[in-house]
């Protein structure tokens, strides 16, 4: 009965606010809650740019917190009745379901997908199944099976190239249709990106048809098939599994592939998206927990998931909406958090986790035992040592946010302690200093050897510093044979987690031959990692360190264990050695090696091949890959052939290599994964170019009379004009192009006037359109255009021109499109930019110009007032192009990689929230740089080596303490007593702080006063109008009158003379009687 009770209250949330309702009767409680719905509706009813209506309900003085959930819904339902329908736009064409159906988030889930499908029905006069334009995949997803199979085999025969993996509408077919499909396209697909979305739709495929059978098969075929992938392709994979399925509810079966995948990253180094990781890992210790079993495992695999993070900013909660499960994870984590070397680091993140989970569970109402430090001995002497220090020497700030977090939580074990131990004797090693301190005093060094052979472990794989301090160490007698004994010593025993660094030091300090006796032993017999061994993290580590080493090692060693490692699953990292090494060996010995690798499996193969003709002669070339063609017939070797043999044709033209080519475009077929690379022209030297592109329509021809299947999507005319985009730069015969186009094999579509044809549509190429988020874009990404398209649909909002070849973006590159709001320019070779290019974007918010070769920037181009979001990374842009003094609305700008050697002087930018300036030469820089941004959130200046000075670091840490701006990476400043009352920071910094406050608010000010000005100016305006109508009125009034007066005084005049005259005649008749 109990079960029942609580299955009902969970289906029925609104239960419990029903007698808070005003009313006694049923009826007068709904007419009440109605009134109340219709009101809020009334008053706070918002329509966005979709004309989609919506009332934001939230409690207040009126409305209490219980009856906001049963008004929500009431107002969805009024909202859907018939006044509803005036949602809908009044084209079909303009519908939006995804946006519809959001809106009906309070709605009744099994009514929501009738109410729409009838109410378009009813307004537009057509089924919405029959306008497939219209067909989202959330629409897909809510049909039944029967109706979403039909309608995804009518999408698939328009089109099945979309980029979007919700858009591929073979994943809406059964599974035993789709996957075979997906594996055959996964087959053929030699690119990575494309491979990755392949096997993303295979999860997604399982998730449409909700077939855990199929994603148990395909989560098994993708770890044995393509687990070695690159990054970032098994992370994607992952990442889609998160969204597509709820991992902690999948069957137990499917949990042990996940399982194998974790592990696998883990063991491999190539977790690159820990939220994803972070999120399997919970969903994988929230299982062992349902079934009471052992889950430590996971704990420690989460606490070295979060090794190469910042300690003190992790916060260790783990399922958090399960108290029973997060106490057991906190008291697991910090039992081996204690036992970890750097969890010393983690104290105060661990103490906030602890004591935020207390803070939790004092307001449940049956709390678990709360945490305390005192449970824990190793947590409770670090807590201890911190709070006990000397106050006078060691204050910094996170010692500080220790007392802060024990005062909060344990106030009474904070009170009872107040020791005050030494402080540890420092060493630096950050600059050149300490290899002047080896030449001019060793003593001091060999003093305290062990510390600098740590810090050289720790900075050797990051900084060349460390390595030119052991060359230099070589010099001295005793101090290398520390170093060397040490690590030798370490290496046999094994007990230190990083022996691995220990390799890294012995690479520098012998020499090769010597190295490669000393390593040899360590190489392993099986190249396979066993995921079930606890040490086979170590392991691997190790054997990833032996052949790092080889790339610092001189002079290097031979080839032989390097082979020894192309094979398993250290292949991958085998081949980036092999490249590094065969760059610093005699070239006889390399092309020897790389022949030894071409009899090998496919993938050492490849990579032999690419070797080989990195180092031989022409001549070498030539006679190799002549004789490899016609051995091999594998797919993936033949692209690497035909690659090659491209390649010499393109660097040394001649006979011979044409001659290559030749015999390649003879053997060609559709099925080979280099088809699509005859057609790129764009690189055939002007010699051979006429003789290429008669060779390129024989071939075509070839195929059309061998192939059946090769349809009008195929054919020659389509292919030419998709891929000519260098034509117009090419010297060749225009009588050779029309003889070509009008009687080579196959007419370009009957068209007599070939050449304008594929002159006119040189810049369309590729482009499509689309719509997202009711904004009109064009992609054009990846084309080869040497100019923005000038023939695009001038309503354009968003435009993809990314991988391009632009040059120069000219003052007429955007002048047909004023309503473009967002531009992407990305990896476009873009090295000048003209004054006027963006001088018609007026509705422009986001620009991207992030890798290209810009040297200069036209100042204004920072004039545009809506313009918020500018990336200019990764190009040759110096200080000087950032003395700016344009007042600028951006607030978002990104100029990472480029020239920099200070922070730029953007003075009047007051709006900017978020500056990336990461990888530059800057070296230092002070806060008064930076106070002039007021709005300032976020700053970015990774891998900027800062030398800052003591009283510059306590002030720049005390003023992004005090302004709370996120600083990536953090600094550390020893010895800073931050208080509240601004003991670094100067007056100076505070009046440029308030002169960027001030500007903002004249500048507001301004704005209302243009505003007054403007309303003030159209009131006068409508006085002097209504003035003048009233005066042209009134004189037309007294115009009348005085026209009506003449008139009548006329009319008394003609009578006056009528009576003058009569009585004058009749005077002259009686004087004649």
């Amino acid at each position: 009965m109990s079960t029942i009770i609580t299955e009902y209250k969970m289906e029925s949330p609104y239960l419990e606010a029903i007698q808070h309702i005003p009313g006694k009767t049923p009826g007068e409680k709904y007419k009440a809650l109605n009134c109340i719905a219709r009101k809020l509706i009334d008053d706070a009813m918002e329509t966005n740019d979709d004309r989609v209506k919506s009332v934001d309900v939230k409690s207040s003085a009126e409305l209490p917190e219980c009856l906001v959930p049963i008004v929500r819904l009431e107002v969805a339902k009024i909202l859907h009745q018939p006044d509803g329908i005036h949602l809908f736009p009044k084209n079909y064409k303009e519908f939006c379901f995804t946006t519809l159906y959001k809106y009906l988030k309070y709605y009744p889930q099994d009514e929501k997908l009738n109410l729409l499908m009838s109410t378009f029905n009813d307004l537009y006069g057509i089924s919405l199944l029959e306008c497939t334009d219209l067909i989202s995949p959330d629409l897909l997803r809510l049909l039944k099976p029967e109706e979403r199979i039909r309608i995804a085999r009518k999408e698939i025969e328009k089109d099945d190239t979309t980029g979007d993996i919700e858009y591929s509408w073979i994943c809406y077919l059964p599974t035993n249709e789709s996957i075979p499909l997906i594996k055959e396209k996964i087959s053929k697909e030699s690119v990575i990106n494309n491979r990755s979305e392949y096997l993303q739709e295979l999860i997604y495929t399982c998730s449409i048809n909700k077939d855990n059978d199929a994603l148990l098969n395909v989560l098994e075929y993708i770890f044995m098939q393509h687990k070695n992938e690159q990054n970032p392709v098994i992370p994607n994979v992952l990442n889609r599994l998160c969204t597509d399925f709820d991992v902690k509810n999948l069957p137990k079966e499917h949990l042990i592939i996940v399982d194998q995948f974790v592990m696998f990253l883990h063991v491999k180094n190539k977790i690159t998206n820990y939220l994803i990781i972070a999120s399997l890992i919970s969903d994988l210790i929230f299982t062992k927990l349902k079934h009471n079993e052992e889950f430590h495992k996971y704990i420690e695999l989460y606490i070295d998931l979060n090794s190469e993070r910042e300690w003190e900013y992790i916060k260790w909660n783990i399922l958090q909406n399960n108290p029973d499960y997060e106490r057991k994870c906190m008291v697991e984590l910090i039992t081996q958090m204690c036992m970890h070397k750097n969890g010393h680091a983690a104290v105060n993140s661990l103490l906030s986790s602890m004591y935020d989970f207390n803070g939790r569970n004092a307001k449940a109402k049956v709390p678990l035992e709360k945490l305390s430090i005192t449970n824990y001995p190793i947590l409770y002497e670090a807590v201890k040592r911190i709070v006990t220090r000397d106050r006078q020497t060691v204050n910094n700030w996170w010692s500080i946010r220790t007392d802060e977090l024990l005062e909060k939580g344990e106030k009474d074990i904070f009170l009872a302690w107040y020791d005050k131990p030494k402080s540890p004797e420092k060493f630096e090693f950050h600059n050149s200093n300490v290899i002047k301190l080896l030449q001019k005093s060793p003593e001091k060094i060999i003093e305290n050897w062990d510390e600098y052979l740590k810090l050289c472990k720790s900075k050797i794989t990051s900084r060349n510093l460390a390595r030119r301090f052991l060359r230099y160490s070589r010099w001295h007698q005793d101090l290398p044979i520390m170093f060397a004994n040490q690590c030798l010593k370490e290496l046999e025993i094994k007990e230190n987690v990083d022996i691995h660094k220990n390799l890294h030091i012995l690479a520098v300090l012998y020499e090769g031959s010597s190295y490669e006796k000393l390593f040899t032993p360590f190489i392993p017999e099986s190249k396979t990692l066993d995921l079930t061994n606890s040490k086979t993290k170590s392991e691997y580590k190790l054997n990833c360190s032996i052949l790092w080493s080889l790339n610092i090692v001189n002079p290097p060693v031979s080839f032989s264990p390097i082979f020894e490692f192309c094979q398993g699953d250290y292949v991958h990292k085998a081949v980036n050695t092999l490249d590094n090494v065969g760059r610093r060996v005699p070239v006889e010995k390399v092309i020897e090696f790389s022949k030894t690798l071409v009899n090998q499996k496919v993938f050492v193969k490849k990579h032999g091949i690419r070797l080989f003709y990195q180092v031989a002669s022409h001549d070498q070339i030539r006679e190799t890959m002549s004789y490899l063609w016609k051995q091999e017939t594998h797919l993936s070797i033949r692209e690497v052939l035909y690659q090659n043999i491209s390649k010499l044709f393109i660097d040394a033209p001649s006979l011979q290599s044409w001659s290559m080519i030749q015999t390649c475009m003879d053997e060609v077929t559709t099925e080979d994964h280099f088809w699509n690379r005859i057609f790129d022209i764009s690189e055939v030297p002007d010699d051979f170019y006429e003789r290429y592109i008669s060779k390129l329509l024989e071939t075509i021809k070839r195929i059309k009379e061998t192939k059946n299947d090769f349809g009008p999507s195929q054919s020659h005319g389509y292919i030419i004009m998709d891929h000519l985009s260098s034509l117009s730069d090419k010297t060749i015969s225009l009588l050779f192009l029309i003889t070509v186009l009008t009687n080579g094999p196959i007419k370009l579509y009957g068209q007599v006037n070939g050449v304008d044809l594929i002159f006119n549509s040189l810049d369309l190429k590729n482009c499509f359109y689309s719509k997202r988020n009711s904004m009109y874009q064009v992609t054009c990404n990846n084309l080869g255009m040497r100019k923005i398209p000038d023939n695009l649909k001038n309503d354009i909002q968003v435009g993809y021109f990314d991988g391009n070849y632009l040059r120069t973006l000219r003052n007429d590159a955007f002048e047909k499109y004023p309503k473009l709001s967002y531009i992407s320019l990305e990896k476009s070779a873009i090295q000048k930019i003209d004054s006027g290019a963006f001088l018609h974007q007026d509705n422009l918010i986001a620009l991207n110009l992030h890798e290209n070769l810009i040297a200069h920037l036209e100042p204004n181009i920072f004039e545009n007032t809506n313009l918020q979001t500018l990336y200019l990374g990764m190009n040759e842009l110096s200080d000087e192009d950032f003395n700016i003094t344009i007042d600028s609305n951006i607030n978002f700008l990104d100029i990472s990689e480029n020239h920099l050697t200070r922070i730029p002087n953007l003075k009047h930018f007051y709006y900017l929230k978020y500056l990336n300036v990461s990888n530059n030469a800057i070296v230092s820089f002070g806060v008064d740089e930076i106070a002039s941004f007021c709005y300032l959130d976020v700053l970015d200046v990774t891998s900027v080596e800062l030398n800052l000075k003591q009283d510059h670091c306590c002030e720049l840490s005390e003023w992004i303490l005090l302004k709370k701006i996120k600083l990536f990476p953090t600094i550390k400043c020893n010895n800073c007593k931050i208080t509240s009352g601004n003991s670094y920071i100067s007056n100076k910094t505070l009046e440029i702080f308030d002169e960027c406050r001030q500007a903002i608010k004249m500048k507001h000010n301004a704005i209302k006063m243009k505003k007054i000005i403007t309303y003030i100016g159209l009131g006068f305006i409508a006085i002097i109008i209504i003035v003048l109508i009233i005066f042209i009125y009134g004189k037309k009034r007294v115009y009348k009158k005085s026209a009506d007066y003449k008139i009548d005084e006329s009319r008394d005049f003609e009578e006056h003379n009528i009576d003058d005259v009569d009585s004058q005649s009749t005077s002259q008749f009686e004087t004649r009687l």
